[in-house]
């Protein structure tokens, strides 16, 4: 192995960096019907309009609503009342958005309602506030996921939230709920909650089971010991399945309640090993996973082709083992597998103590390339005398280097791609166009840009430092309009 190839293993074997934060300049609003062009999840509640009586009728849904971008909207409900569990409602009808982002939403069929409605966050979400010939009611839209699969609803989720106790189909009274529910990722669920109403608290586990359409709206069943069980209707509200809204109903009570997953999302656990960035690792790159209870110890691979299991411990994509690099208990560096399609693909860690919740994660078709790093945010650059760039060993402008990275793409391969052992000897370019690389934003010769020869899931690109000032630069590599974030090299004239 050359200094620099054990230079890079350091690297695949010890972690990944956090990428640079930018903040995002500030405008002011200016919306049209267009602004919510789309679909997003939605929830509703509403109580009676009756004054003669504190609370006659209670109403809640979840479910979706489809804006055309120029007047018409159609919202699919699933609602709960204090007569009627899971009662599927489609109402449509019309909507304005004036420039400052107020309109109004107007429902002809299904229902007859009328509400304010205002959006937000550049259309990512609304709210509405009206009322149809029974019910006040109120309601917020949110982004969803483009798709989903069963394994997008995922690890533990802290929920609260308020509802209604029934008898006879009338109103007796308010209660609140909060606990925590774990989604394993296979369509099973445990949890525990403690309800509280009328000054006494009630706590209890649950067992149960979900589902998931590719729309992104989750149907299950969750049991108390005691044998009562609640169903539950539930929507994703971000664009990365982190918060859900779900309502929770049976004849005797009925709630609504938002949660939120614990810590990190587990879907983005997944991450590029050299940028950070979760739904940034194509077929044939390097990945980082990250949790706790991993394995049992710390290890990494010695020799090629890279073993399936460290410590007793694998990650299976889409069902295939992943060769792996590293392993410890909170962190595994792996290639993704050349052959896993991408989309929306199943991660799930298995140890000898058994196995992981599932999650899913987004396996990009096209590059997304991300450098290697080491120290303060510098890149991972072989100087044309073979040293390793830094403000010690700088790089003359003119000069051939080469840069690390991961997250290339496709590439034309010089022999077969397998999964777990070295690039083939041949060029291997990447096929993403266009390809450029820049210095201090001057835009540097390219003489390859592809896999590494004889190593796992590396890519690099050789390219002339352009005419730029002496010191440190930023560096960025862009394949088929997608950039890697800038990383410093040094250079001297």
């Amino acid at each position: 192995m050359t200094r620099m190839q054990g230079f890079i293993a350091a690297c695949l074997f010890g972690g990944v960096w956090a990428p640079n934060a930018i903040l995002a300049q500030v405008t002011a609003p200016s919306c049209s019907p267009a602004t919510l062009l789309g679909s997003h999840t939605v929830t509703l509640t509403g109580r009676d309009l009756n004054a003669s009586t504190a609370l006659s009728k209670t109403f809640q849904a979840v479910g979706s609503a489809a804006f055309d971008g120029i007047g018409a909207v159609t919202l699919t409900l699933v609602a709960n009342t204090n007569v009627v569990q899971g009662a599927a409602q489609t109402w449509s009808g019309t909507y304005t958005l004036a420039s400052t982002c107020v309109g109004s939403l107007s429902v002809t069929t299904g229902d007859s309602a009328a509400f304010t409605l205002i959006a937000y966050s550049k259309g990512s979400g609304f709210s509405i506030t009206g009322q149809d010939g029974t019910y006040a009611l109120t309601g917020t839209g949110n982004p969803e996921p483009a798709s989903c699969i069963l394994s997008s609803l995922s690890g533990a989720y802290t929920f609260s939230g308020n509802g209604f106790a029934f008898s006879g189909g009338s109103v007796t009274g308010v209660n609140s709920l909060s606990g925590l529910f774990q989604f394993d990722g296979r369509g099973g669920l445990t949890g525990s909650w403690s309800l509280a109403t009328s000054g006494a608290v009630s706590p209890d586990t649950l067992t149960g089971h979900y589902s998931i359409t590719p729309q992104c709206q989750a149907s299950g069943t969750v049991t108390d010991p005691a044998g009562t069980s609640w169903a539950l209707n539930l929507v994703l509200t971000s664009v990365n399945p982190a918060n859900f809204t779900v309502d929770i109903a049976n004849a005797a009570s009925a709630f609504a309640v938002n949660g939120h997953s614990t810590f990190t999302y587990p879907g983005l656990s997944v991450t590029s090993a050299a940028s950070g960035d979760a739904s940034a690792v194509p077929p044939g790159s390097i990945f980082a996973l990250y949790g706790s209870g991993l394995a049992s110890g710390s290890t990494q691979a010695n020799a090629l082709p890279l073993p399936v299991s460290l410590l007793s411990t694998a990650i299976a994509v889409n069902g295939e083992a992943a060769p792996l690099f590293y392993m410890s208990s909170g962190q595994i560096n792996a290639q993704m597998p050349w052959d896993v399609n991408p989309g929306l693909a199943t991660v799930v860690v298995s140890t000898a103590s058994g196995m992981s919740n599932t999650v899913a994660v987004t396996v990009p078709g096209g590059a997304t390339p991300g450098l290697f790093l080491y120290g303060s945010n510098r890149a991972v650059v072989q100087n044309a005398d073979f040293s390793v760039n830094s403000a010690a060993a700088p790089a003359r402008v003119g000069e051939t280097v080469v840069g690390y990275f991961t997250g290339g793409g496709p590439v034309n391969a010089a022999g077969p791609l397998m999964s777990g052992t070295g690039s083939p000897s041949g060029l291997s370019p990447v096929t993403g166009t266009p390809v450029l690389v820049t210095v201090a934003g001057v835009t540097a010769k390219v003489t390859y840009i592809g896999l590494t020869p004889t190593l796992v899931g590396l890519y690099q690109v050789n390219f002339v430092v352009p005419q730029v000032a002496a010191g440190d630069r930023t560096l960025v590599v862009s394949i088929g309009g997608v950039a890697s974030a800038g990383a410093l090299i040094s250079v001297s004239n």
